[in-house]
């Protein structure tokens, strides 16, 4: 998933950038009439009780980030290949141009794509006048100084906890924010996002951007399926004992620097450790059903590095784009991953030191469907391993 350091590594000097929201985006993506009925609520109306289910996809729902994030990938690619700029983030948009009217034209082609395909664009939280100073996810980003800032108001609120930490007396609310991730704060936090406050019930839990150092005080959400955790300033994995259930975690844009502690999530489907500080993967070939592993910008450098990735048989879509691996000997890595199929290595030193590298990767990773941003196609793959199949025997 892209976010505001995607943002950050595409702009250029006194670029031109317009933010686009979209309306009840999930809302606009229908559920199988044979699915429909997993998504059912029990409302007491007037004294009685009805069911009611959901016939879109529902806000809450623990993969619904994920299912949205893959649907919407399909129509970046597509303006991408328009040479359209844009970084998305579920349903954020930042648009980013030359001019003013260059600009103005890539707005009037993303909004008029997302209207074909049925998406209804929030004019009121949409900022579509090109400027070269704009606010994207909680942000302000300036291509003129090339900076990245916290806009006015978080500042002011940053400065009003440093004053209060120093005064006798504080409100409760206030206490917690300064305290970190306690157990009332993580409640208040389910307020605020109208989760329950019985924390078992929970299924999906938001504590991303808030600034935690420590993973803590979440024995009681045993129910847990998607944890978010982007954007904060966690150093270890660590008191996820109690997520028995959990299928998605994400942890990336954090300091993390080794991967642990995971044993216990045996459920684990999918997990995002991308912009790290990781040197090693390690302690991911004891969890069973893990399908996905995002682990690009870490540190990761020596074939030794990845070593372990051969003894994780579950995994089929893997990302290692832009680290620092410099030896071509990876593909021997990758090549002992039975059920690899979607694939990111850019970004690389070594793939400059494999002739004909997207041939060849496909003819040694038989069951490649995807390379780096692209798609292998069925007759593509006939033609490389054929070609392969005649070297070998020359």
């Amino acid at each position: 998933m892209e976010s505001v350091s995607s943002a950050i590594k595409i702009l250029f000097p006194d670029c031109f950038m317009a933010a686009i929201d979209l309306k009840d985006a999930y809302y606009h993506v229908p559920i199988h009439r044979a699915y429909q009925n997993f998504l059912r609520v029990a409302v007491f109306v007037q004294g009685q009780l009805k069911h009611y289910q959901y016939a879109a996809l529902p806000f809450g729902l623990s993969i619904a980030p994920r299912i949205f994030t893959k649907l919407m990938s399909e129509v970046m690619s597509f303006l991408r290949s328009r040479d359209i700029v844009i970084v998305p983030y579920l349903d954020d948009f930042l648009v980013i141009g030359r001019s003013v009217d260059h600009c103005l034209a890539q707005i009037e082609e993303v909004t008029t794509t997302l209207a074909v395909l049925g998406w209804e664009i929030n004019v009121a939280k949409s900022r579509l006048t090109p400027e070269k100073v704009q606010s994207f996810l909680g942000l302000v980003l300036d291509s003129t100084r090339q900076l990245c800032l916290l806009p006015e108001s978080k500042i002011s609120k940053i400065q009003s906890l440093v004053e209060l930490g120093h005064q006798p007396v504080m409100t409760v609310r206030k206490a917690m924010s300064l305290l970190g991730l306690t157990k009332k704060y993580l409640r208040e936090l389910c307020k605020q996002h109208k989760l329950y406050t019985t924390p078992y019930l929970n299924d999906t839990l938001y504590l991303h951007y808030k600034g935690f150092t420590r993973l803590e005080n979440l024995e009681e959400y045993t129910g847990l399926k998607c944890l978010w955790l982007e954007c904060n300033g966690l150093q270890r994995i660590e008191n996820l004992e109690a997520q028995t259930e959990l299928r998605c975690l994400f942890l990336h844009q954090n300091i993390i620097n080794k991967i642990e502690n995971l044993e216990h999530l045996q459920k684990l489907d999918s997990i995002n450790l991308s912009n790290n500080y990781i040197k090693t993967i390690e302690n991911l070939s004891g969890l069973p059903v893990l399908n996905t592993l995002q682990i690009a910008h870490n540190q990761l450098q020596t074939v030794g590095d990845v070593h372990h990735l051969q003894k994780c048989h579950s995994i089929s879509i893997l990302d290692l784009s832009h680290n620092k691996l410099d030896d071509p000997a990876v593909i021997d890595v990758l090549e002992k991953m039975p059920n690899l199929h979607v694939l990111n290595l850019m970004g690389n030193e070594f793939i400059k030191k494999i002739p004909n590298y997207r041939k060849m990767v496909t003819v040694r990773l038989k069951g490649l469907t995807y390379l780096d941003d692209r798609p292998i196609f069925p007759k593509r793959q006939s033609m490389c391993r054929s070609l392969g199949q005649r070297r070998t025997r020359g």
